[in-house]
């Protein structure tokens, strides 16, 4: 669903980690938040409580302040008696305003007040005014619910499809918010179609079509592109000839003023997406080549480093039914050995501690591992992750008992790790399987494809083992719910245990 949703829609769907730290040591954690809480954290201190409250009004948190560590006794007390006489005050001052209240005339709108719709395309906004609310708005933490969720960015959509329209259609819009607005408005097409809203790529083809020709020169740039991607999108359904000449098209567009640019890297992507979904692979190789030998050419090193990336993924696309090829350093520093999984079924799992599929896929893995590893299944994986501590953590809680790799090279780690490059591996969790020859056997095989896959390749799963590992785990949870204190039972707190 998520395949060819661009960044700004993908950080709004997808769910991801968030944590950060504020001022007073205020943690917010919370695994399915979507974005890292901006704003500032107003510290509001009263007696004896200080509340971290955000600036929308949720309290984050509150902690008690002992009067001993700010004040005397003596001062503490005519503090609380001077504050008793302000409320009083107060009080008083609420009171006369209730009676004013009660005496003035009520009218029909304070009577009935609407809520405020945070979806409501303001009135009377001018194109940048307009532009500012999308952007406010695709800031708004989407609810978890799935129903809710879908709710929310089909209003989301239709939001956008309303403020972008009026904004193109201003007269005195300006070039750049008119490019903002045109951009936005095939985003929000993007999100229909992935909403499976019917009649978008008509509507998107339409627009496209209409702006290509656009006297404003980046509109029509723009709408030139998105053109193109929606005649990529019909690829599969060309003849040999067409897809050629269509291909062709998209590297002399993607060439733009003879200088690579991030626009080719978009491009390749697009073009190379599209040929993989119609299961061109060998075409889809080809071209990831030509793409590459295009951003090699260019000076600057993120966009000369893309061009490598694409040869990887051409690799990738020829890997089936090849002999595959694994080297590097492991968690513990030691040099990997490749020969030594000769003759066994490997499963090569590219992954990171930070990706929340990959966590979630993990119980399956090891279960197929529990279950076929006295028949010969070994797993490697290739940790894509840039913090060798917290990988070595995640390792040691989990007991995960395969080997990984891991990259210590600062500028070869993470998405740069040398076998993520090599075989273009562009996002996680991405799998290889291995046959007994050494050869790869598929791709991106998980959930109960992979024990249906295994199955096929070594039979039935181990009963026992699978027994053994079960009643293991049930022992650990078990232990584990032990060591919890008793509802009503009081944690020592941190200064406690340091006195013990």
């Amino acid at each position: 669903m998520l395949k060819t949703c661009p960044v700004w829609i993908r950080l709004l769907i997808q769910p991801g980690d968030c944590g950060q730290t504020y001022t007073g040591n205020v943690t917010i954690r919370d695994s399915r938040r979507i974005f890292d809480f901006q704003g500032d954290i107003q510290m509001l201190v009263t007696s004896r409580w200080l509340t971290a409250v955000c600036a929308s009004g949720v309290i984050l948190a509150v902690g008690a302040l002992s009067a001993e560590d700010t004040a005397s006794k003596q001062d503490a007390a005519a503090a609380a008696k001077a504050e008793e006489a302000k409320k009083e005050e107060v009080k008083a001052e609420e009171a006369k305003k209730n009676v004013a209240k009660k005496e003035a005339p009520k009218s029909e709108e304070t009577e009935t007040e609407k809520p405020v719709d945070p979806f409501e395309v303001p009135k009377d906004a001018t194109p940048k005014e307009l532009m500012a609310f999308i952007q406010k708005l695709g800031r708004k933490t989407p609810p978890r619910l799935m129903p809710a969720r879908i709710e929310h960015f089909t209003k989301f959509a239709e939001s956008v499809m309303q403020a972008t329209e009026l904004a193109l259609a201003a007269e005195d819009v300006d070039d750049d918010s008119a490019e903002l607005a045109l951009r936005f408005r095939f985003q929000a097409l993007n999100l229909r179609r992935q909403l499976e809203v019917p009649g978008v790529d008509q509507v998107e083809l339409e627009l496209a079509t209409k702006y290509s020709t656009d006297k404003r020169e980046k509109l029509a740039q723009l709408a030139k592109e998105r053109l193109l991607f929606a005649q990529l999108r019909g690829i599969k359904d060309l003849k040999a000839d067409e897809q050629t000449a269509l291909i062709d098209q998209a590297l002399e567009f993607a060439k733009g003023d003879g200088k690579p640019s991030r626009r080719t890297i978009q491009v390749a992507m697009q073009v190379g997406n599209a040929l993989e979904e119609a299961e061109q692979l060998e075409l889809a190789a080809t071209t990831y080549g030509k793409f590459s030998e295009l951003l090699s050419t260019s000076d600057e090193p993120e966009i000369a480093r893309y061009g490598v990336k694409l040869q990887g993924m051409g690799r990738r696309l020829k890997l089936t039914g090849s002999t595959l090829e694994l080297d590097g350093e492991l968690v513990d520093g030691k040099s990997f050995d490749w020969s030594q999984y000769q003759g066994k079924v490997v499963l090569v799992d590219f992954w990171a501690t930070w990706c929340g599929p990959c966590i979630a896929e993990l119980p399956n893995v090891r279960r197929n591992y529990d279950g076929y590893h006295t028949k010969g299944f070994e797993i490697v994986g290739v940790s894509l992750d840039k913090d060798l501590d917290r990988l070595r953590s995640f390792i040691k809680k989990n007991e995960i008992p395969w080997s990984n790799l891991f990259s210590t090279d600062e500028k070869n780690t993470g998405w740069d790790h040398p076998l993520a490059v090599k075989y273009g591996v562009m996002s996680i969790p991405f799998t290889m399987l291995v046959g007994k020859d050494g050869k790869v056997i598929s791709m991106n095989v998980r959930g109960p494809e992979l024990g249906k896959a295994l199955a096929e390749l070594l039979g039935e799963p181990d009963a026992e083992a699978l027994k053994a590992a079960s009643e293991a785990a049930e022992k650990e949870e078990s232990e584990s719910d032990s060591k919890k204190p008793e509802a009503g039972e009081k944690k020592p707190d941190t200064a406690e245990k340091k006195a013990e």
